[in-house]
């Protein structure tokens, strides 16, 4: 018997045989015995019925790949053909294929370490120090450990740039991809807050006249080396609105009725049945006009497409480029699970990642890819804020984890020696502060509690009834995260609510603190940061805190100040002899992009979910070009949503230690860290015990249901 062999470039060799029934029920009784089959496609009829042909999916190059032959007559599943005495004819087209499909393969086989060894990383360094090796314009000169990372960009061609906050991950993924000549267009995703860093650097490596910026499809074709676009041109629809014909005004929102029919307008819809709509004209966002002829693609701040299910995520998973680089210091914020979506747009169609606790292949692009991923290395499922007394890792099979990091992520940390000693950023200094509440905090505080006691309590009653009738509880988490945020407000700024009730004008306890901080530091006219998790608490401190010392002057950033006000106010703060002292910022707003060390200190007001974007907040001082050990202060007010939130954070900060810098975190150090009343000195106070207790501090759920 004869098999014909045909090659499909994507996804594996295929078998086609031209026989009669007998002959291919017996030839698909020997493929069945083959392990490594998965499918056989239907009977296809051509011409009689004693003509067929069977086309069946024999061997993907996944799996191929995977078994790794050093030819391909030596697989096992050739071997038994042969054994079955079938003759596979065309093979040499399938033999040619396979070798340059294993060549790429034994590159990313090998771990980066590994790879440094190679003639192919010397060979991708070299090419490195020929277009970037000198002075650059702004007078500076790359480091080592940016010229390795640029050099594993050139030869490895997909790269998980994770260098730490502040060591130039921009600077050096530029390098990396302007020094291989196989890059003549390249194309750049990041946010629109970040365009001028990336700006910045393109000039400073020599590339000013030969960069644009995205901002319609026509852009596309420009034929400028590097197109820079930000994530919300990237993946936003845009729309023109309809002109009221009545007003001649764009219309604000929707009427009650349809202009055109008077009908009760549909709500969730932007046209009516009868065909009045909105809007006039709808462009499609940038990304659907994404072509081929981009070689290269960098996204910045990775983390952000974590989430498969977002227009974002889908956004960057459209771009189909050889050479691809994600940007992130915290690539996993809240567990290894986080990385799934990243490493599946970097490592593209082809190069799908294995599982090596099960050796089975996880599905880049599909769900089910995404739910095995978590499970065999994402640990526990989320726990609750109200849990926090049970913190458990959020990573498993950290050993196979690392071996698959090993092959794509470049991680770089300040506190390497090979980094360390060039950088010179001193080690930051964190002091975490027990701060008891004033009476009439506590009295806010308890009767939010106790409302929201209340309220769980009916809640757990309500669901409870539903089940029992068989119906739908139809309550949201949204309301829970209603409740908690009115916590975290009447921890971190009970004036600003409206039940705040302090005739006598109690000296409230943040505040307190921040007036005495504030008065050492401009004794010394030394500036800080202050971070907050809400826009209101922001405004707030920002008018509170400028009265407390003249000529110490605060102001205030989140994400609604103008993109104009915040360049002037973050030049000013960067300006030693500006008044501008006191740089209040939204967590969200303030964690990514900005150079500010001329920051001597930074206080945490309050407390986000996410570990990794608090370090990223205090970053924006602790990084290339900090000259002094800055003071990070973290306000915690005992016995409120603050203590959860503390416990809920190194527990996130563990588990992503774990998963990304193969270190736990060192409680008994952490533990050292805590200042304020209640705490006894070093030489009486057992700091482990302490740092237990700080962990289960904090009301369970059962505590809620009793």
């Amino acid at each position: 018997m004869e098999l014909t062999t045909y090659v499909d470039h994507k996804t594996g060799i295929k078998f086609t045989e031209q026989n009669t029934l007998n002959e291919q029920l017996r030839q698909e009784r020997i493929l069945k015995q083959i392990k490594y089959i998965r499918t056989f496609n239907a009977v296809m009829f051509k011409g009689n019925d004693r003509s067929r042909e069977i086309v069946k999916e024999a061997l993907s190059w996944d799996m191929l790949l995977h078994d790794n032959p050093n030819k391909l007559e030596e697989h096992e599943v050739f071997e038994h053909l042969k054994n079955s005495n079938i003759l596979v004819n065309n093979f040499k087209d399938a033999e040619d294929v396979f070798k340059r499909k294993k060549a790429r393969h034994d590159i990313f086989s090998s771990s980066l370490e590994e790879f440094k060894e190679t003639e192919e990383f010397q060979k991708a360094r070299q090419q490195v120090m020929n277009v970037h090796g000198h002075e650059l314009v702004d007078g500076t000169f790359l480091y080592d450990y940016q010229v390795d990372c640029a050099a594993l960009i050139v030869g490895r061609r997909r790269l998980l740039n994770a260098m730490d906050m502040g060591l130039g991950k921009t600077r050096t993924t530029i390098g990396g991809l302007t020094a291989d000549p196989r890059n003549k267009k390249i194309l750049i995703v990041t946010m629109s807050r970040n365009i001028q860093d990336w700006e910045r650097e393109i000039v400073a490596l020599g590339f000013g006249d030969d960069y644009i910026e995205l901002k319609n499809p026509s852009h596309m074709k420009s034929t400028k080396r590097i197109h820079l676009v930000s994530y919300e041109r990237w993946v936003q629809e845009t729309s023109k609105k309809l002109i009221n014909p009545n007003t001649n005004e764009a219309y604000s929102s929707f009427p009650i009725h349809c202009p055109q029919c008077n009908e009760k307008w549909t709500w969730g819809h932007s046209a009516c049945s009868c065909g009045f709509t909105f809007f006039s004209k709808r462009k499609k966002p940038l990304y659907k006009y994404f072509n081929r002829s981009y070689d290269a693609a960098a996204i910045d701040e990775g983390h952000l497409i974590k989430n498969g299910n977002t227009a974002r995520c889908r956004s960057i998973m459209a771009i189909k480029t050889k050479t691809r680089v994600l940007l992130s210091g915290t690539p996993a914020e809240n567990g290894a699970s986080d990385l799934f979506w990243p490493l599946a747009w970097l490592l593209g169609d082809n190069l799908h990642f294995w599982n090596k606790v099960s050796y089975t292949k996880f599905e880049a692009y599909q769900t089910f890819g995404e739910r095995c991923f978590k499970h065999v290395y994402g640990g526990i499922d989320k726990k609750t804020l109200m849990d926090s007394a049970g913190i458990t890792s959020r990573t498993s099979n950290t050993k196979e984890l690392w071996e698959l990091q090993d092959r794509f992520v470049f991680r770089k940390l300040k506190s390497d020696e090979d980094v360390k000693n060039v950088i010179r950023i001193p080690k930051p200094i964190h002091h975490r502060l027990h701060i008891e509440q004033s009476e009439p905090e506590k009295v806010l505080y308890a009767n939010i509690m106790t409302q929201f006691n209340e309220w769980f309590k009916n809640m757990q009653a309500e669901r409870y009834a539903c089940k029992m009738k068989g119906i739908p509880y139809s309550g949201s988490s949204l309301e829970i995260t209603v409740w908690l945020e009115k916590l975290r407000r009447a921890a971190s700024a009970p004036w600003l609510h409206e039940d705040f009730n302090n005739p006598e004008n109690v000296p409230l306890s943040k505040l307190q603190w921040m007036t005495e901080h504030i008065q050492q530091r401009a004794s010394k006219k030394e500036k800080m940061l202050v971070f907050t998790a809400h826009k209101a608490t922001s405004e707030e401190l920002g008018m509170l805190l400028g009265f407390i010392v003249p000529g110490y002057e605060a102001a205030y950033i989140h994400g609604g100040v103008p993109m104009d006000r915040r360049k002037d106010l973050l030049k000013r703060f960067q300006d030693p002899n500006d008044s501008l002292s006191i740089l209040i910022m939204t967590m969200k707003t303030g964690a990514e992009s900005y150079t500010l060390t001329e920051a001597k200190s930074v206080v945490l007001w309050d407390l986000d979910y996410n570990a990794k974007k608090i370090e990223q907040c205090y970053s924006r001082a602790v990084r290339i070009g900090q000259k002094y050990a800055v003071d990070i202060f973290w306000l915690i007010n005992v016995d409120t949503i603050d203590a959860n939130l503390h416990s809920l954070i190194l527990s996130k900060q563990s588990s992503v230690d774990l998963a990304i810098d193969r270190k736990e975190l060192d409680f008994a150090e952490i533990a050292k860290e805590f200042e304020g009343q209640n705490v006894a000195h070093a030489g009486s106070f057992d700091y482990e015990q302490f740092a237990t207790e700080m962990l289960s501090r904090g009301n369970s759920r059962a505590e809620y249901e009793r």
